[in-house]
């Protein structure tokens, strides 16, 4: 059960995390250049080029993200209920189906911050940009894998209260 899940979560942690980035960078580089690289001709022309639709762009981008990450880890919850079923068979509640499944989602949630936050210090030490520019980035990229990893978690934490364990069962 955990041999295969381990690639299902990098995937979504990859899904999310790399969508955090993009917003993030978007804006760090509005924030860098309009405060602290505008003296640089590059400074000022990238700065005058980014426009509000680039911000709905990368939001988009967060939630097709929300969306694929959601849709990796509940096709990986559907493989696995037969096995959380036979958990519940062998005494463990709801709530504690319900609390492993939380874990996995936060544990895809941390990996995907690590993710976010890598590539934010990367994109951060090419741009030059301040620490005040990369903690708004840093920040607004920690928002984006919260919501994301909350989107994607809330089906299969449902999907604990739906059925019951014979249905599942059935399922193996």
């Amino acid at each position: 059960m955990v041999r295969t899940w381990k690639v299902e979560a990098f995937a979504a942690a990859a899904i999310i995390g790399l969508s955090a980035a993009v917003l993030a960078t978007l804006i760090l580089i509005v924030v860098a250049f309009r405060g602290e690289l505008d003296a640089t001709v590059l400074g000022t022309d990238l700065a005058g080029r980014v426009r509000p639709f680039h911000f709905v762009l990368a939001g988009m981008t967060v939630l097709i993200a929300s969306l694929g990450g959601g849709q990796i880890f509940s096709l990986s919850y559907l493989e696995r209920r037969p096995h959380l079923a036979m958990l519940r068979a062998l005494g463990w509640s709801r709530a504690d189906v319900r609390t492993l499944i939380a874990a996995q989602a936060l544990g895809i949630g941390v990996c995907a911050a690590i993710l976010m936050a890598g590539a934010m210090l990367a994109a951060t030490a090419v741009t030059g940009a301040g620490i005040e520019a990369a903690g708004l980035a840093i920040a607004a990229g920690m928002a984006s894998v919260i919501g994301s990893t909350l989107i994607a978690a809330a089906v299969p934490v449902a999907g604990v209260y739906a059925g019951t364990v014979l249905d599942a069962l059935r399922e193996e």
